[in-house]
């Protein structure tokens, strides 16, 4: 059997850029703000959780860290213990 290595790289560098364009960008809109939920990651490292109802993969690469998040998601974003909604306004 051959080796996937190259091909797992390459996945795991476009996963990673997928999630990093996932953070919220200080220039956002504030249509872009009120159609989708946001949370502040508060624990000590990073965390990756995957939204149940969108599917999508979030990634807080650091404490403090900011992602606009699939509405859809809130709810169940508000049940893990290290992540804060956060308010625009």
């Amino acid at each position: 059997m051959s080796c996937c290595g190259d091909r797992r790289k390459s996945l795991h560098r476009q996963t990673l850029k997928a999630r990093s364009s996932q953070a919220l960008r200080p220039d956002a809109s504030p249509a872009t703000r009120t159609a989708s939920a946001s949370f502040r990651y508060v624990g000590r490292t990073a965390l990756t959780v995957r939204g149940p109802i969108s599917g999508r993969v979030y990634f807080f690469e650091q404490p403090g860290a900011i992602i606009v998040t699939d509405p859809r998601d809130h709810r169940a974003l508000s049940t893990v213990p290290m992540l804060r909604p956060t308010r625009w306004g």
